[in-house]
């Protein structure tokens, strides 16, 4: 773990393109944790209504590890439009 650091990434749960896994795993998480999801193919890219497009060549049928840590999190309000007649 912590092999190197990556520019923090926003996303918006159930908005962001996201592979399952991740989706499921992230809400579990507390701010600042660090944690790694070991994911089987039906969570992650290997998934046929996977979100994200990869290249051919990747293995869909491999385990796949992710490291994660959550650095902010905050709700968000949701936007409504309002129409007038």
């Amino acid at each position: 773990m912590g092999q190197g650091k990556c520019a923090p990434i926003r996303q918006v749960l159930g908005k962001s393109k996201m592979i399952l896994g991740l989706l499921e795993g992230i809400p579990t998480m507390l701010k600042r944790e660090l944690a790694v999801f070991k994911m089987k193919p039906e969570l992650h890219y290997g998934d046929d209504d996977c979100p994200i497009s990869i290249l051919d060549s990747f293995s869909k049928d491999a385990q796949l590890n992710f490291e994660i840590e959550l650095i902010e999190f905050s709700k968000i309000k949701e936007r409504t439009t309002i129409g007038y007649l």
